[in-house]
């Protein structure tokens, strides 16, 4: 294989170019002058970005751009998921009293007040990632909101590049009660039975992947560090 064609240089030009375009897209999630229609319209470059992170754990972006993101990908599931529950109830006595049911709208209250307040990425955002990039694994709306509530009950957070930076014991960690999975590259949706081997990941919605191999991400990092993420050139 050749360096032009499919060699290291080549997969850091296409993760390079795939993450000034992530930039793009996130600041335009973040840009409250910006219609719904268009930001509908990137939110399959948003899930890719957050396929990028629930495969790296690290942001690369400040969480200041990344943030907006998280919270409108929140409401994005919340919707589609819970369309398709209400699809899976046989009656319209069951559709409405799912519609009601004031403990689901405090759980997604609950989990958008916890995202808000971080000043930076919780130290679980890779397994934040990996139920935003894959949410249609969820069918039903409590198993959705009761795997992010237990992911955001932390109190850790990490830089862009996945340091941690509260300085608490890990024990110390999560809210009482909460039993939180550990963030590693080998992942499991609460939902499904068997372990998600992270791979090299297929075409969606026409949209070039450009993951590079876990053995690249350390020396990339240090290269992907010195892009300019917070101002567009």
């Amino acid at each position: 294989m050749s360096e032009v064609n499919g060699g290291p240089d080549n997969e850091k030009s296409i993760i390079r170019k795939r993450l000034y375009n992530a930039n793009a897209a996130l600041k335009i999630i973040a840009d409250d002058s910006k219609d719904a229609e268009l930001k509908e319209e990137i939110t399959l470059h948003v899930r890719d970005y957050f396929g990028f992170v629930s495969t790296y754990g690290v942001t690369i972006f400040k969480w200041e751009i990344v943030k907006p993101s998280v919270l409108y990908m929140i409401e994005y599931l919340y919707r589609e998921v819970l369309k398709r529950n209400l699809a899976h109830l046989a009656t319209e006595t069951e559709r409405a009293m799912l519609q009601k049911d004031d403990k689901i709208k405090e759980l997604k209250d609950y989990i958008v007040e916890k995202i808000k307040n971080f000043e930076e990425a919780p130290f679980t955002i890779q397994r934040l990632s990996e139920i935003i990039y894959k949410a249609e694994m969820y069918n039903f709306i409590y198993p959705l909101l009761n795997a992010i509530t237990k992911i955001v009950s932390v109190i850790t957070t990490q830089t862009p590049l996945g340091v941690r930076i509260t300085g608490v014991n890990e024990e110390e960690v999560v809210d009482e009660n909460i039993s939180l999975p550990t963030p590693t590259l080998h992942l499991k949706v609460d939902e499904l039975d068997d372990d998600i081997m992270i791979t090299k990941r297929p075409n969606i919605g026409g949209i070039e992947n450009c993951f590079i191999s876990s053995e690249t991400i350390i020396a990339e990092v240090e290269e992907i560090k010195n892009i300019d993420t917070s101002e567009e050139k």
